[in-house]
């Protein structure tokens, strides 16, 4: 997924994308098998729900705090189940979650990589300008 420019909105399929994304990072501590079957099983739940004619910012909503999704299929795998947990939710024992923040600017990462760039081309350009072959003396 790009930034989102200024004047746009994240489409339902970016939200989900980030929202499964984020209940992966959550779940670290699970098998990778494990978070795959959590994320196919969020899949599903989306794609059915969706289907019903629900948004994706309300399934999500029902779904809650990706860490919480996360902690939950991680404390009890054998017999955690999605539908439950949604219902849990309702009853309201579980907190909302709510969309990501629209990012405009430029990503840390993005910066840090052209901060270094500039820097090793400028040594380099330095390097060249005090020890090129102009400047050293050959004879």
């Amino acid at each position: 997924m790009g930034t989102p420019t200024p004047d746009s909105q994240p489409t339902d399929s970016h939200l989900v994308e980030f929202y499964l994304d984020q209940v992966e990072l959550a779940a670290t501590s699970m098998s990778r098998g494990q978070r795959e079957d959590l994320r196919n099983d969020l899949r599903e739940y989306v794609a059915a729900r969706r289907a019903a004619g629900s948004g994706a910012g309300e399934i999500l909503n029902r779904l809650g705090d990706p860490a919480e999704l996360a902690d939950a299929a991680r404390r009890d795998r054998q017999r955690f189940n999605l539908t439950g947990y949604v219902a849990d939710r309702a009853a309201g024992s579980v907190g909302a979650w709510s969309r990501p923040p629209v990012r405009t600017g430029p990503s840390t990462a993005a910066f840090i990589l052209a901060v270094a760039l500039l820097t090793i081309g400028l040594c380099i350009g330095l390097g060249l300008l005090f020890f090129g072959p102009d400047q050293v003396n050959v004879r």
